[in-house]
């Protein structure tokens, strides 16, 4: 009996560290450079630059411009420092389509602690 809960604790525990090592791959190493070629290909644009989003940039976004503040009642700790469970982060995408229209496109990406990294566009 002991030995059952010994196995399932340390089941348990492996399981966690790998879903937090995975939260910190997504969000700190992975490039998502893929899923934009992707899109861009599918909706027949070719890729002009890409950045951050700035102030201005914001008035004219396809989302809901984030709090400067965030505020969470729970954090992970990895080596002691502490990590928000959700985080999401934004780029600004310039396109040219076929005609050579200048396209600004946003790609939008959450990652959350237990869950799938998801990955939005919106066009502006």
């Amino acid at each position: 009996m002991e030995q059952t809960a010994i196995v399932i604790f340390i089941a348990i525990m492996a399981f966690l560290v790998y879903k937090t090592g995975e939260l910190l791959y997504n969000r700190h190493l992975r490039d998502f450079d893929s899923r934009l070629e992707e899109y861009l290909r599918k909706h027949g644009l070719t890729l002009h630059s890409t950045k951050e989003p700035e102030r201005e940039d914001w008035n004219t976004s396809p989302f809901e411009k984030p709090p400067k503040v965030k505020v969470s009642f729970g954090s992970i700790k990895v080596l002691g420092i502490p990590v928000s469970p959700s985080d999401t982060e934004y780029k600004v995408i310039t396109a040219v389509d076929a005609s050579n229209n200048e396209l600004k496109v946003w790609m939008k990406v959450t990652t959350t602690f237990m869950a799938r990294t998801r990955v939005e566009f919106k066009t502006e």
